[in-house]
């Protein structure tokens, strides 16, 4: 028996992390990496969403950098609501 809140036709938590990880990527060339902490499903307008938190580490510009600042400074959080039928990027912002 199928979970109800489950459509066939939805992209599953994995894929849609997978379409996150991308966007992000094509969007910003200095991701050094990206985590995920949470997945939830939400709803947007009436439309199935998924709201995907997780955090995203830059690149530092230098060895000095390395050295003296703190790997902290280059870590964001982010949270992206995500359509689970179409997987499309309806919103997403860094802290």
């Amino acid at each position: 028996m199928s979970d109800p809140e489950i459509d066939s036709t939805q992209i599953s938590e994995d894929k849609a992390k997978e379409l996150v990880d991308r966007y992000l990527h094509e969007r910003y060339f200095d991701f050094e990496k990206i985590s995920f902490n949470s997945v939830e499903m939400v709803s947007i307008q009436e439309n199935p969403s998924y709201r995907i938190y997780g955090t995203v580490r830059v690149k530092s510009r230098s060895l000095l950098d390395r050295l003296i600042i703190d790997k902290k400074a280059y870590t964001y959080k982010f949270m992206v609501d995500m359509n689970a039928l179409t997987g499309r990027v309806i919103n997403y912002e860094f802290q």
